[in-house]
């Protein structure tokens, strides 16, 4: 191969190389936020007990129900991990609150409450787009939990009538990763590359709550 050839093959595995790295660099930077994003997200996932009007009818109810009490369930939580502490603290009241809902309703399904960290797909609430993965969670299972889910975002209070939002930085941040162009490829790439780890890799495990980390103490009063 004369040396004129080689000198062009070299530069065409050049250009299509920075080529390449052009498209892969904002979807790399792209990957990192939503990394970012999943760890400072704490979602609430209801699992109705079936697919039937009824039991989806009852898990909006029970929806309502927590959306309406969320003030005073989180009430002063500027961090997540606040938030999952009042969470983990309050879990059999919220239990309560879905089934006296329930019952209003002629429904005897129990409900279990519980801190999870789960694997969801790419999601939209509203205006807000959130990435494939694994995100901390407070979730309900209504009955056997075989109906079609409901989610939202606690933390920050995305979906709750917080009189403030105690991190509107992490607010803006996901707003601003929703609306990245092209938004809707990049949400699909992490989507796949996400859903193929968690096929093999991803385990579902209660989440760990650390009241130092949340800034409250637990030594005993002097």
């Amino acid at each position: 191969m004369r040396k004129k050839d080689r000198a062009e093959r070299l530069d065409r595995a050049l250009i299509l190389g920075l080529m390449l790295a052009a498209l892969l660099l904002p979807l790399w930077n792209f990957w990192k936020e939503c990394g970012q994003i999943r760890q400072e997200v704490f979602r609430l996932h209801i699992l109705a007990a079936s697919d039937s009007d009824q039991d989806q009818q009852n898990k909006l109810a029970v929806r309502d129900a927590l959306l309406a009490e969320s003030e005073t369930l989180f009430e002063g939580a500027s961090t997540l991990s606040q938030a999952e502490l009042q969470a983990s603290e309050k879990l059999r009241e919220i239990e309560r609150i879905a089934e006296t809902t329930l019952k209003q309703r002629g429904c005897g399904d129990p409900v279990k409450a519980e801190l999870v960290h789960m694997y969801f797909g790419t999601r939209v609430y509203e205006d807000v787009t959130l990435p494939a993965g694994e995100y901390d969670a407070l979730r309900l299972t209504i009955g056997k939990g075989q109906g079609q889910n409901w989610w939202c975002v606690m933390f920050p209070p995305l979906c709750v009538g917080a009189a403030a939002d105690p991190d509107p930085e992490l607010t803006q941040e996901i707003r601003d990763l929703s609306q990245q162009q092209p938004y809707r490829l990049s949400f699909a790439v992490v989507e796949a590359a996400e859903g193929i780890w968690d096929r093999f890799f991803g385990e579902e495990t209660p989440v760990e709550v650390d009241s130092q980390k949340a800034g409250v103490s637990t030594a005993p009063d002097q």
